[in-house]
């Protein structure tokens, strides 16, 4: 724990010394903060009970949405810069596990993305000054992206270690990631092919956004909670192979 210790300060300290996480930070509170003044603005017109939770409710979905967008950029640089600057082989040469490695550099990753999040907490004080919305789905639907954002900046680590180009790995994350969130949106079904609603279900249970959607209705779910932890765990055991893999070459 005291060499993942030392590469999670180290890497955190990486992003603020760099423009890095200012790069990152600033344009998502933009986005996000552009986003919800429209809903607000929106549903100030509407003036029915139960717009302030269809807005934060809204507003947790853009959010993570966006989270995918951005993530890339946070995880690119991780194992790629260090393979192309050499920094790579004296890290996995020194008195360091690989998965103590792979465990900093993603916790200081995740700790960014949880930052980040933080600094959209005004958003629901502000809703609370205008309207009375469910507390409960703004609690679990971060909680939601919380977990979202581990499974990927778990998969933009996995995309950065099999790579020594930052905007591959960039790509590769952000490809990876819109795909596990638009499958959602396959057809219910192709004609009379009945096997397809099989293996749809199946291929569906791997979107990100279909696991979110309990989240931000106030509903935990075990199976939910489950699938984020499984999918980030998979993606960090083929990081930590892959920097193993480095290692023999």
């Amino acid at each position: 724990m005291r060499n993942t210790a030392a590469i999670y300060r180290r890497e955190l300290r990486a992003y603020f010394v760099s423009p890095i996480a200012y790069f990152v930070l600033i344009p998502f509170l933009f986005v996000c903060g552009f986003f919800f003044w429209s809903a607000f603005s929106y549903y100030a017109r509407a003036r029915y009970p139960n717009a302030p939770t269809e807005l934060m409710a809204g507003m947790l979905q853009t959010m993570s949405m966006i989270l995918v967008l951005v993530t890339p950029v946070l995880t690119m640089r991780t194992f790629a810069e260090e393979k192309r600057s050499g920094t790579m082989e004296l890290l996995i040469t020194s008195p360091v596990r690989e998965v103590e490695v792979v465990l900093g550099k993603f916790l200081a990753s995740w700790t960014l993305l949880i930052i980040m999040l933080a600094a959209t907490l005004p958003y629901p004080i502000y809703v609370h000054r205008y309207g009375n919305p469910d507390n409960g789905p703004i609690v679990t639907g971060y909680l939601g992206l919380v977990l979202l954002g581990a499974c990927l900046i778990a998969l933009g680590l996995m995309a950065s270690s099999a790579t020594r180009n930052q905007i591959v790995a960039a790509v590769t994350t952000f490809g990876l990631g819109l795909l596990l969130w638009v499958i959602t949106f396959l057809p219910q079904s192709v004609g009379s092919f009945e096997a397809y609603k099989t293996l749809r279900s199946g291929i569906v249970y791997l979107s990100l956004q279909q696991h979110l959607e309990d989240f931000t209705r106030g509903v935990i779910v075990l199976k939910d909670v489950f699938f984020y932890i499984s999918f980030a765990a998979v993606c960090l055991f083929l990081t930590v192979t892959s920097v193993v893999s480095g290692r023999w070459r």
